[in-house]
């Protein structure tokens, strides 16, 4: 399963930042979150703002299910007369989802075994002059400093972590400055 959106977030100074987030799970897999910098004009850098990015990813997801569990009950309120069989009909899909492992974004990363992070700089907003998009590998140590170290074969960290190439690329995404 994919899921990728923008990720807004106060940068240093409290600065508007938004960056692309792509994350990838798949069941009894790795957790893979793909960091992608968007525009130079856009606040922090995901590289310098990575703890505050990280940190709120896990308070966004928690806060998505929550609202996600809310919009599935009422919508079972609305396609039931009682409250009651209502209740039951929603609590029934709950029980169902979560045996089937159905489970939320936030759950998937929160149980996740392994998690990858890593840092995707487009060509144009690279850390070099080579006319390539850049993959970072971002790793912490036992305090939760992080390291980053270049990928220099995505192929090769595809077939590691066990997942296709297509699922960490970030490609022809396009941000409009902010107004």
């Amino acid at each position: 399963m994919i899921k990728e959106f923008e990720y807004t977030f106060s940068g240093f100074g409290n600065c508007f930042s938004k960056c692309f987030l792509r994350l990838v799970h798949e069941e009894n897999g790795p957790f893979v979150i793909v960091c992608s910098q968007m525009d130079k004009a856009v606040g922090t850098s995901v590289c310098n703002a990575h703890e505050i990015i990280r940190d709120g990813l896990g308070q966004k997801l928690q806060s998505d299910s929550r609202a996600e569990f809310i919009d599935q009950f009422r919508a079972s309120l609305s396609d039931q007369s009682n409250l009651l069989v209502a209740t039951v009909t929603f609590l029934s899909k709950a029980l169902s989802d979560f045996f089937r492992g159905n489970r939320s974004w936030h759950r998937k990363l929160s149980s996740a075994k392994r998690i990858y992070w890593i840092e995707h700089w487009p060509v144009e907003l690279g850390w070099s002059v080579i006319s390539e998009d850049e993959y970072w590998l971002v790793e912490w140590d036992e305090e939760k400093n992080p390291g980053w170290e270049k990928i220099e074969d995505l192929d090769w960290l595809a077939e590691s972590i066990g997942y296709p190439k297509e699922a960490l690329l970030i490609k022809n995404f396009q941000l409009s400055e902010s107004e």
